[in-house]
């Protein structure tokens, strides 16, 4: 099931080589995937970026479903 799922989403990747300016474009399947529109988000993800929607970000962030105020267990330990 991890294979199937790395296969999946590592299907996805696409290879980009940035333009004289530095700048990347986002194939269009990939924006529509990622319901990007204009304003983006880029966040820094240990080895990695993730792009997002901006609107989709504030989303996550603001999003207090499960916050009882209490840092899970599993941060407690987390140094950075």
């Amino acid at each position: 099931k991890v294979l199937r799922f790395l296969r999946i989403f590592r299907g996805y990747a696409v290879d980009m080589e940035p333009d004289s300016a530095g700048r990347i474009n986002i194939p269009a399947e990939s924006r529509e995937y990622a319901g990007l529109d204009k304003k983006i988000m880029i966040i820094g993800a240990g080895n990695h970026y993730e792009v997002w929607d901006a609107d989709a970000w504030d989303a996550f962030v603001n999003d207090d479903q499960d916050d009882d105020g209490e840092m899970p267990e599993e941060l407690k330990g987390l140094t950075i």
